[in-house]
């Protein structure tokens, strides 16, 4: 879990609790019996939220879905308020299966003005087909 590292952590949560005050982000919780059962991050603007970072206690709630449910109801509940967009962010993950999503196609363009820039951009935009190849073989391949 990348959260269990501290340059991650320190970093979502440097960001997360000024972007509270300003409203520039948003952090949505759970509570299954006292306890967060799952929370939901992002950064948010001109009525848009982006999900970025959801968290869930599977071991002890993985029947009841504790992160499908706070999604289902944070949607609800900003779609209640007027808003008609909710960011899923990049992917194309089993849970948003859930949802009817509408996937948006993402295209990368690159620049390179050195040897060593066209060599990472080579790798860069090779790697994906490449993971996609291996998945086929490999289905843990993230």
């Amino acid at each position: 879990d990348l959260l269990q590292t501290p340059v991650y952590s320190d970093s979502y949560r440097d960001y997360a609790i000024p972007g509270r005050a300003s409203g520039e982000a948003l952090t949505y919780v759970s509570y299954a019996g006292g306890e967060p059962g799952a929370v939901l991050f992002g950064p948010a603007g001109d009525g848009e939220f982006h999900a970025v970072l959801i968290g869930a206690g599977t071991e002890k709630l993985g029947k009841q879905s504790p992160g499908i449910q706070l999604i289902y109801q944070v949607i609800k509940r900003r779609f209640a308020e007027g808003f008609r967009s909710f960011d899923m962010g990049l992917g194309n993950t089993g849970y948003k299966t859930h949802f009817r999503v509408e996937e948006t196609r993402l295209s990368n363009h690159t620049k390179t003005f050195s040897v060593a820039g066209y060599m990472t951009a080579l790798v860069y935009h090779r790697a994906k087909p490449v993971k996609n190849l291996l998945r086929t073989y490999v289905p843990n391949v993230r």
